[in-house]
């Protein structure tokens, strides 16, 4: 989104900007995505129900989260993951459908930092394909479906995991501020 772009709602956006027909702004709801990642390179990406609250993500994390690290990590009886500071992923509610699975969530992590939150940059470039891909027959429908295929296609996802050693060095180097 550019900047200029954030400050607009939706529906004022320029034709050549938006993602789907502009009589289905009114029918449109937002919508969430996760994206998880392993040292693995497994990836899964899951639409967030609507509404999307505490009870929602504990039942996410029971039915496809928690299945998916441990298929990911079966020898293993204990999973750091990183999850950004919403809220309402760290409720007593949250951590418990994550601890039923060995999962614990590290603490007091940024939450919109993209040095620190690397899934803030497979969002952005989700968002440039996606406008790049967009045709002007697309329903929200085709646009909802394609979100996540688009996020599986992420070309870099290999190096996130990786590159956060090096990330937090330089986070440190530069004493919080953004880096390069």
């Amino acid at each position: 989104m550019k900047a200029g772009e954030k400050r607009k709602a939706e529906f004022l956006k320029t034709k050549k900007n938006q993602m789907f027909r502009r009589k289905e702004y009114k029918c449109a709801k937002k919508g969430k995505v996760l994206g998880f990642a392993t040292s693995t390179g497994k990836k899964l990406f899951v639409r967030c129900p609507s509404p999307w609250n505490a009870t929602a993500f504990s039942k996410l994390v029971r039915r496809r989260v928690g299945p998916f690290f441990q298929a990911s990590f079966p020898d293993r009886a204990r999973i750091r993951i990183l999850l950004d500071s919403e809220p309402l992923l760290h409720t007593s509610e949250a951590t418990e459908a994550l601890a039923e699975f060995g999962i614990e969530a590290m603490p007091g992590w940024p939450k919109y930092s993209p040095d620190l939150n690397p899934q803030e940059n497979v969002w952005s470039w989700v968002e440039r394909t996606l406008r790049r891909e967009e045709k002007k027959a697309d329903t929200f429908a085709d646009f909802s479906r394609r979100v996540l295929r688009v996020a599986q296609r992420y070309p870099s996802a290999d190096s996130l995991i990786p590159s956060m050693h090096r990330r937090v060095q330089e986070v440190l180097k530069s004493r919080g501020a953004m880096t390069r």
